[in-house]
């Protein structure tokens, strides 16, 4: 199985009213008390206007058929008592309502970011170095960003909508009574008012998001960077602000510039809008006027009436400006399902079949490790890559070209190499963070892919270069498992053997203590040594039969490297253990060593093999030799 190297769409783009019934099913799955609240709602709040309405035109009657306007009194005081509190009752119903599917609806919106969180965790690792599938990821996070966008706006505005739709109705059925051309020529009129608003947002959609969705990225990239702490140093030691703020200026004035030319197409369509607006009223009021002089209409019927077209001018304006803004929160919904169905190979076939066939049930989507399966510490675990090549996303050359290389159990082999060589693509070949673009990597004569993902990992212990903490408690990012499952005695004697016993004596709260401020005001920044050596510490801390290390000493200097190197051989015991380095400090201890070049192996052997052979290893030896001497006589002078 390989990894697609360029995301594939969904299954289409889908109508507003597939999205709402996806929006709606969600609702119904978490938060189904959502539903009956929102009916109450626009029925509430829609039919409260028409009971002052009604009213008033019971009022003018009572007057109209009185001979004496006092003898009617106790009626017309009758009639605004129940009108009030019928008003008041509707009104504290559509409140409680609202608020009530408002509150709930922040949880139904939790759970679709799941998924996106899932599909982002769960696909092919290679895939995130892709620049189309960066883009596709950003626009789908706008769907579930608690900002109102996408899931949360097609609810709200549909919330917004409903109860104008109740007006409208009641409204449209009473003026029907009149005439029913009146009803067709205003739902006429709107439509055609509806359709000039809806074509400025979809230019707005396209020209705004879709064509500027890298700037967005990248304006966004910017003022996150610019606000976390990891950053403020460099910022502030590099006098970054002021190209920093000029970079942020850029992205805004280039987006503005698209914001300006959307509102200008807005404008003109909105001025074209009101102009009907004006002249569906006008035509409207002129009836009924001609109605009460020559057709008969009571003054408490044209008292009715006049509001009811006001009620429905206003409630269908309403309708359509709120549909408008409903079909722009259902293209941010599309983005997210593009992304969600989109058919990239999952890196297991269970979440491939969880997004793909049952969307609402994200936890399924990860797979437990078989608590039944394990791979026993003592085995022999041979890996041999079988003329392998990987390719990244959209590169036209070769990160790794026509590899062959076996390791033996037991082996401990040293990946060395200057920058750029392939090394950490060999790593994350091996860890099946990647996927051969050719060839194969075979487990024992099974070619690894067609071992359950899960379990091929529990046999891996890497560790990485890049620093991998977590603004979570020490004990948590050695373990990376709950407080409920860790053993802290085995975190105690990970850290430990990693040389972070004495830093943890230092701290309170000891293995206890946060890492960062994120979570804690107590939590603690370590060094970039300190990093790398807890990432040290949770490896130690899974103790898998086969451990990877990716330049994980790269933070300290030379003779602290090399030292930590000599104590994790030590620790390693007779496990097998990959080391990755361009310093050759690892090397010695090391049974076997592969030097690379250019994405291919070019020496290959034992230390003194490599070194009596007199060619790039050997020369890149000598010179880090020298290196090393003069650094540790500066040392000990």
């Amino acid at each position: 199985m390989r990894a697609r190297r360029k995301i594939e769409k969904g299954q289409g783009r889908y109508s507003v009213w597939e999205n709402l019934r996806y929006v709606i099913a969600g609702i119904v799955k978490w938060q189904p008390l959502v539903i009956p609240c929102t009916i109450i709602h626009a029925l509430t709040q829609g039919l409260s206007v028409y009971v002052w309405l009604y009213a008033i035109k019971c009022i003018i009657e009572i007057f109209e058929q009185s001979v004496k306007a006092g003898a009617e009194v106790q009626k017309v005081l009758c009639l605004v008592a129940i009108a009030a509190t019928t008003e008041l009752v509707m009104l504290v119903a559509s409140n409680l309502c609202d608020k009530q599917a408002e509150g709930r609806m922040h949880d139904v919106e939790y759970h679709f970011a799941l998924f996106w969180t899932t599909k982002v965790w769960t696909m092919p690792f290679c895939m995130h170095e892709d620049p189309e599938v960066q883009k596709n990821i950003f626009k789908a996070r706008r769907a579930i960003n608690s900002n109102g966008n996408g899931v949360a706006g097609l609810h709200y505005w549909s919330n917004q909508l409903l109860p104008n739709l109740v007006r409208a109705v009641m409204a449209l059925v009473l003026l029907a009574m009149i005439n029913p051309f009146i009803v067709i020529l205003i739902l006429s009129l709107t439509f055609l008012r509806f359709a000039l608003i809806n074509k400025a947002s979809i230019f707005e959609k396209e020209e705004c998001e879709n064509k500027v969705a890298k700037e967005q990225m990248a304006s966004w990239t910017y003022r996150e960077e610019t606000a976390d702490f990891a950053y403020g140093k460099d910022i502030r030691l590099f006098q970054m602000q002021k190209p920093l703020y000029q970079l942020l200026r850029k992205e805004s004035s280039f987006l503005n510039q698209k914001h300006i030319l959307a509102q200008n197409k807005y404008a003109r369509y909105y001025v074209i809008g009101d102009i009907l607006g004006f002249l569906e009223e006008g035509i409207t009021y002129g009836f009924l006027i001609y109605k009460v002089l020559f057709g008969g209409l009571t003054v408490a019927d044209f008292t009715l009436y006049l509001g009811s077209v006001h009620n429905a001018s206003t409630a269908l304006n309403e309708i359509f400006t709120k549909f408008i803004i409903i079909c722009s929160e259902s293209r941010h919904v599309n983005d997210y399902r593009d992304f969600l169905e989109s058919n990239i190979e999952q890196d297991s076939e269970n979440i491939k079949s969880s997004f793909q066939k049952d969307y609402l049930a994200c936890e399924d989507a990860f797979k437990e490790t078989n608590a039944d399966f394990k791979w026993e510490k003592d085995a022999d675990y041979e890996f041999v890559f079988d003329h392998v090549s990987f390719q990244y996303p959209g590169a036209d050359s070769y990160a790794l070209k026509d590899l062959s290389i076996c390791l033996k159990s037991g082996e401990k082999l040293a990946i060395v190499g200057l920058n750029g060589a392939g090394k950490s693509t060999f790593v994350k070949l091996l860890c099946r963070l990647y996927e051969p673009t050719q060839g194969h990597i075979y487990l024992n004569g099974i070619d690894i892919s067609e071992y359950d993902l899960n379990d091929y990992w529990e046999l891996l212990s890497p560790v990485f270069q890049e620093d991998e903490s977590f603004a979570f408690p020490i004990a948590q990012n050695v373990s990376m498992q709950t407080a409920r499952t860790q053993n802290r005695d085995k975190i105690a004697e990970s850290l430990h053997d990693a040389d972070l016993a004495g830093k943890l004596r230092e701290l309170p709260f000891g293995i206890d203590t946060y890492l960062y401020k994120n979570l804690s005001d107590d939590g603690i920044d370590l060094s970039g040594g300190q990093k790398q050596k807890l990432m040290l510490a949770r490896a130690l801390y899974k103790a898998a039969p086969v451990i990877v290390l990716d330049e994980p000493t790269a933070a300290l200097d030379a003779i602290a490297e090399s030292k930590s190197y000599e104590n994790f051989n030590h620790m390693a015991g007779g496990r097998t253990t990959v080391y990755i380095s361009h310093r050759l400090s690892s090397t010695k201890f090391c049974d076997r060593i592969a030097m690379f070049e250019a994405g291919g192996l070019i020496e290959y052997g034992t230390h003194e093999e490599l070194m009596q052979k007199g060619g790039k290893y050997a020369g890149l030896f000598a010179v880090q030799a020298q290196y090393y001497a003069d650094e540790e006589e500066t040392c000990y002078a």
